[in-house]
């Protein structure tokens, strides 16, 4: 590809952009990934949602098969991983398989079992299912439960003996609706080859919201243990309604002891007796990135809260003790480094991690898995990657990391939905703001993430005065003037473009939004926007990009770019971002490239990506989505391949 004809003033701009020794053209390369452990090509992980990853908490889980791989849940699909986190296998679901729901997986032998929903409809726990992890042939029931458990009922399901083909199962099973009386509880061996269930024990609770939440069986003495809200008895009639326990039963069935689970870490989080039984340990985990361990032979906190406010950490599904499913026998070494993995329900993603025993830490490794939704990127000088991704939740890498590193930290509860101004240790963008948001407050609001520092975990402030828009186009910060401004387009009201001051701490927009009228033309549907040291102003149209000018207080329209060359347009969704020198960076979705522009050309001054080709290989895109860029670095959402590509500006 060749550049147009430049002016002798934009070539010397370009040259101290990209300093080169020749008069070369610049080029955008790829340098990594983030988010996606499986990289490039048919090792890339791809998940999606499915009914039990958003009414459900924490379905899902993992487990590590004979061969040494991995397994887990994304969709109506199994996947199957190596260590590394790379794909290699995918299982789909049968017919008769709507999704995963239910707490954790079991294995025996080469067969993994889960609980399931056989009605994507009514999404609910109704059958066991088995898959030959040896085969691969698509998941069985073999074993249906619907008839035994009502709608609200709960069932939760643990790890292999190693001695015999049954697994250890508990379900709750509360009174018919608007019906008095107990729930009640049991505990029991399935034998699946025979579908026969075999109860140990059983019990009775009175009161409100009564379920077991989780079942954990200790290999190496055959006790067993049970979490949940049982409705204590505390004296007479009176039943302590709502409050987790986590009980410990011999092999036959005998109370040992119990103990109230972990204290409440944070409204509205709690521990609820979640337990899995892995590296020797019993552990439990609550909302907001806790996570707890109790030694076996007393449930005494050892050390208790391993984790806090640890975001990345939310909604765990099941704990592992790769020693354990390994068949490893227990070492003093091993017992003091012991591996894990964690497996997570929002993302259909899971960790590897190492408990180190001395220390009475807990340490993510690895994370295995995908991007399946982002929202909206930002990138900091410092090479901070922050990323608006489901369920409302902010993850933070640094530039630095790879492809499937875990992230340093994540912040919830807030999901940036635009492109964002870093000044200190604040982040100001426009962001979807739930649940927790007052009934005044709009669903999008300007609201500024903090991410940790020393002795603070990080947060998000709402700054809620927002123009009167209906639909909301995008957000930036011209901070290049003495009081920097905020600006926002969109549609739906008195102007396209407003404006506010900023306030330095927080670092939002003050609410004083002034609208800002456009001289020599008018826009349509604006989308995102990026405002230029310069004065110059960019802004995303469905298929097109418009060029405006800062002159004093005024917009002045330059001009609208729908192509280049000959023939060359643009797709309709384009997302932007401002790159070093004045650079405009735009991402096309439906050509499946991203383009590099001065302010003053009329054709790309780079590209990345194969143009109206997707693909999943390194020097590719597949659709994609939001960009961000600081100096020379750039990160681009790449959503058909669930990653996110860095990329350099520079020249060859």
């Amino acid at each position: 590809m060749k550049l147009p004809f430049l002016s002798l003033g934009v070539l010397l701009a370009a040259r101290l952009i990209f300093p080169v020794a020749s008069a070369a053209e610049p080029r955008l390369r790829v340098i990594g990934v983030l988010g996606n452990s499986g990289v490039e090509g048919p090792a890339l992980i791809r998940t999606e949602s499915w009914p039990g990853s958003r009414r459900g908490a924490d379905y899902g889980g993992v487990i590590l098969d004979p061969a040494g791989t991995l397994w887990f849940q994304s969709g109506k699909a199994l996947l199957r991983t190596s260590l590394d986190g790379r794909l290699l296998a995918t299982v789909h679901f049968g017919p008769e398989c709507a999704g995963v729901a239910g707490r954790g997986f079991a294995r025996l032998g080469s067969r993994l079992y889960f609980i399931g929903a056989t009605s994507s409809k009514e999404f609910r726990p109704a059958a066991l299912f088995a898959l030959d992890t040896a085969t691969l042939e698509e998941p069985r029931a073999v074993w249906n439960f619907a008839d035994l458990l009502p709608p609200k009922g709960r069932i939760v399901l643990a790890g292999e003996t190693g001695k015999e083909e049954r697994l250890l199962l508990a379900y709750s099973r509360p009174p018919a609706d608007k019906e008095p009386g107990p729930t009640l509880f049991v505990v029991g061996w399935l034998h699946p080859g025979e579908g026969r269930f075999e109860p140990i024990v059983q019990w009775e609770g009175s009161g409100a919201d009564l379920a077991v939440h989780g079942v954990a069986l200790n290999p190496e003495n055959g006790h067993f243990y049970v979490g949940g809200s049982f409705g204590r008895y505390v004296s007479g009639s009176t039943w302590a309604a709502n409050r987790m326990e986590i009980i410990e039963f011999s092999p036959e069935g005998k109370e040992l002891r119990r103990r109230d689970a972990l204290p409440l870490p944070a409204i509205p989080s709690r521990f609820r007796g979640s337990v899995n039984f892995a590296g020797g340990a019993v552990w439990d985990a609550a909302g907001y990135g806790f996570t707890g361990r109790l030694k076996p032979e007393d449930l005494e906190p050892d050390p208790g809260i391993t984790t806090s406010w640890d975001h990345s950490l939310d909604n765990v599904s099941q704990f592992v003790g790769i020693r354990e499913q390994a068949g490893l026998p227990a070492t003093d070494e091993n017992r003091r480094l012991d591996p894990l993995l964690i497996a997570l329900r929002p993302y259909s993603s899971l960790y590897y991690a190492v408990y180190d025993g001395e220390r009475k830490t807990l340490a993510l490794q690895t994370r295995i898995g995908s991007l399946p939704e982002v929202s909206a990127l930002a990138l900091s000088p410092e090479g901070w990657v922050s990323v608006g991704t489901h369920p409302m939740l902010q993850l933070w890498w640094k530039w630095e990391d790879g492809a499937a590193s875990p992230p340093r930290f994540g912040s919830v509860n807030v999901r940036a939905l635009s492109g964002g101004r870093f000044r200190d240790n604040q982040l100001s963008v426009l962001a979807e703001k739930s649940p927790y948001r007052r009934p005044d407050q709009p669903a999008v609001l300007s609201t500024v993430i903090l991410w940790p520092t020393p002795g603070r975990s990080g947060s998000s402030r709402p700054a809620h005065e927002m123009p009167p828009l209906e639909k909301i186009g995008g957000y930036a910060v011209d901070d290049a003037r003495p009081r920097p401004r905020a600006w926002i387009s969109g549609s739906g009201g008195q102007a396209s473009l407003w404006r506010s001051p900023m306030n330095a701490k927080p670092w939002a927009p003050t609410g004083q939004w002034e609208p800002v009228e456009v001289e020599g033309g008018s826009l349509s549907d604006p989308g995102e926007i990026v405002v230029f040291s310069d004065g110059h102003v960019a802004i995303a149209e469905p298929g097109a990009v418009v060029w405006l000018r800062q002159e004093d207080e005024k917009l002045v329209w330059v001009r609208r770019i729908t192509g280049w060359g000959k023939g060359e347009t643009f797709g309709k969704t384009l997302r932007l971002a401002g790159g070093p020198g004045n650079t405009l960076l735009i991402a096309d979705a439906e050509r499946h490239h991203v383009l590099a522009w001065s302010p003053s050309s009329d054709a790309p001054l780079a590209r990345f990506g194969h143009s109206d080709t997707p693909g999943d290989a390194l020097d590719a895109l597949h659709t994609p989505g939001a960009i961000a860029a600081s100096d020379n670095r750039v990160i681009v959402y790449d959503s058909g391949n669930q990653r996110i590509l860095k990329l350099v500006l520079v020249a060859p």
